[in-house]
């Protein structure tokens, strides 16, 4: 039995944290991290998922992103109060999204992919009563964590691009391993 917990514990050393336990910066402190697949395009038990990430990453209308008020308004109306620092982009670039996981995203690690070209994001922190600080909108590489949602590969999760810039020495994503 000593054996078996040793090994565990070594094997669970050697990977560290972030073989894991997905970190995501957009979460609540309250909220359970997500695990995440190893690869792109593998099986996510969440059938959800893909739609839990639009509603917190993807316009689902069109507002003033130059007021804070009607960014106010947004989330309050989507119930993204509880999220402290939050990242956004545009409805028409959904499909370019979705694309990262599927052919035009470079591998990053893990299941994490990163855009081939820059899209606009918007950056923002929230405070506990909703009151939003525009941090910025730029046009920015877009990485996002792929999982296989029934049958096809989609976005599941947004990361702040930290990561190299696109390696066309990479793997695409949604290409066979």
């Amino acid at each position: 039995m000593n054996i078996i917990l040793l090994i565990a514990v070594i094997f669970t050393l050697g990977l560290g944290c972030e073989g894991l336990v997905h970190h995501d910066h957009t979460m609540s402190n309250n909220s359970v991290k997500p695990s995440f697949n190893d690869k792109p395009c593998q099986k996510n038990n969440d059938n959800n998922a893909y739609n839990k990430f639009t509603k917190k990453h993807i316009f689902q209308y069109e507002f003033n992103t130059a007021s804070t008020d009607e960014w106010s308004m947004y989330l309050k109306k989507l119930k993204l109060c509880n999220r402290p620092r939050q990242s956004f982009i545009r409805k028409k670039d959904e499909e370019r999204v979705q694309n990262i996981c599927n052919g035009s995203g470079w591998r990053v690690r893990g299941n994490l992919c990163v855009s081939d070209s820059p899209m606009m994001v918007y950056e923002l922190n929230v405070k506990k009563n909703c009151q939003v600080k525009l941090l910025g909108n730029g046009s920015n590489y877009v990485t996002v964590a792929c999982d296989k949602i029934e049958n096809r590969c989609l976005p599941v999760h947004y990361e702040k691009t930290k990561y190299p810039l696109p390696n066309k020495k990479r793997q695409r994503c949604g290409s066979p391993a």
